[in-house]
């Protein structure tokens, strides 16, 4: 795996480094947003996220509904890449961080806490028991929730400055550059 770009790649390609230092310094970007900080077209984004992806410099994961894909760098693994794209979720984020300092948790009180609609709380506590975020089990005809591993969770949630929820571009928040 490759985290560094050789200096022969980022003199030939200044764009293309642009980009990876970009997903390096905010892990778990989407499409959208890289557009929105470095201002290139589609076609020069694409093309540049598909050599650094062949190269080995990127990967992109999506979530267990597949619908959102965020790019990495590819030396974080595959599990730390599904935590961190939750964490950019609003909803997904309460949850986990309400079930981190309360451990286990029934339905209903997650769901007030975060205040959203039951339909909402299910679908994305489905989605974190499907990529093992949390898990279920049952006890005396309830159910309870709670974080499968705590400490790699903790990990994110105390250095989560580079960590911006979803479309949240605002570059001033960190020190990027483009």
């Amino acid at each position: 795996m490759k985290t560094e770009m050789t200096l022969e790649n980022r003199t030939n390609n200044n764009g293309r480094y642009s980009i990876f230092r970009l997903i390096i310094q905010i892990p778990g970007i989407r499409y959208n947003d890289i557009a929105r900080i470095t201002k290139f077209n589609n076609g020069v984004i694409s093309h540049f996220l598909c050599v650094l992806k062949k190269n080995y410099y990127i990967k992109v994961v999506r979530c267990s509904n597949g619908n959102i894909a965020r790019y990495f760098s590819s030396s974080i693994s595959y599990e730390d890449c599904l935590i961190i794209g939750y964490l950019k979720n609003e909803t997904a984020r309460k949850i986990v961080l309400f079930l981190h300092y309360n451990s286990e948790s029934n339905f209903e009180k997650i769901r007030l806490n975060i205040n959203k609609a039951s339909s909402t709380t299910s679908w994305n506590l489905k989605r974190l028991i499907d990529d093992d975020i949390i898990v279920k089990s049952r006890a005396k005809n309830h159910q309870y929730y709670f974080i499968k591993n705590p400490s790699q969770v903790a990990k994110f949630l105390q250095n989560s400055t580079n960590l911006l929820l979803d479309g949240d571009t605002d570059v001033m928040k960190l020190s990027v550059t483009v």
